[in-house]
């Protein structure tokens, strides 16, 4: 089921030469890169400075909108949702 996600997304994306491989590496890098941005924000959080961090990405309030609830969940020790899951829903 993965793997046809995976598939059905690097055929979505109609760019030449964009593998399933890639396709991989650009979710890999798109959660590494949020991941990085939501630890400034929860950090600037915890500082007690009145001003919070703002992540300058354009997409990070697209990512943080279906990103954010896996997250939350998995720092709460619930039931993941998987990618696939993920990537068949959102297109």
């Amino acid at each position: 089921m993965r793997d046809a996600a995976y598939l059905k997304l690097a055929d979505c994306a109609n760019l030449p030469g964009f593998t399933v491989q890639e396709a991989k590496n650009k979710i890999k890098n798109l959660r590494s890169t949020y991941s990085q941005e939501l630890k400034k924000v929860k950090q600037s959080k915890k500082s007690g400075l009145d001003e919070v961090y703002q992540p300058s990405l354009i997409w990070y309030k697209e990512i943080d909108s279906f990103l954010g609830p896996v997250i939350a969940s998995r720092d709460a020790q619930a039931p993941t949702v998987s990618w696939s899951i993920l990537l068949i829903e959102y297109n």
